[in-house]
């Protein structure tokens, strides 16, 4: 009696075997967001701080009187708008009129702010530690109330 002694696998065990293999290799990255943390980082991106240097400028340049102190900032538009920036937490936070809460800069750990009659310079210190100085301007004079 000759027995066959056959060794290895076929054909569709192979096949099967690469299915499994390439959906674990497929889900992988995906899985490894549940495990893994994400670093959070602690510093202010140059893009969020170049952005938040622009809308300053162009509501620098609309307003008629401002006043800071405090680590707040009030302006006055040409409408009767009161504007103010503040901190809320490690945010910098616009409100108008004494309403809204919209999130101009996240991660700071202190703001100042030195108003001129034709500049506005802002220094800001993120939660990291590092610091950011801005200056914004206009052609006109801006009435400072003190």
């Amino acid at each position: 009696m000759l027995k066959n002694k056959q060794a290895g696998f076929t054909l569709l065990e192979v096949m099967i075997c690469f299915l499994f293999l390439s959906v674990f290799f497929l889900l992988l990255p995906r899985l490894q967001v549940l495990f893994i943390e994400p670093p959070y980082p602690k510093q202010i991106m140059n893009w969020e701080w170049n952005v938040f240097l622009e809308q300053v400028q162009i509501e620098f340049r609309e307003v008629e009187e401002g006043n800071n102190g405090d680590g707040k900032l009030f302006f006055k538009t040409k409408a009767g708008e009161r504007i103010t920036y503040d901190m809320s937490g490690n945010n910098v936070v616009r409100k108008v009129n004494g309403t809204g809460h919209e999130v101009l800069l996240q991660k700071v750990e202190n703001i100042s702010y030195q108003l001129a009659a034709h500049t506005l310079m802002i220094r800001v210190q993120d939660i990291g530690g590092k610091v950011y100085d801005g200056i914004v301007t206009r052609y006109s004079v801006i009435e400072v109330k003190g």
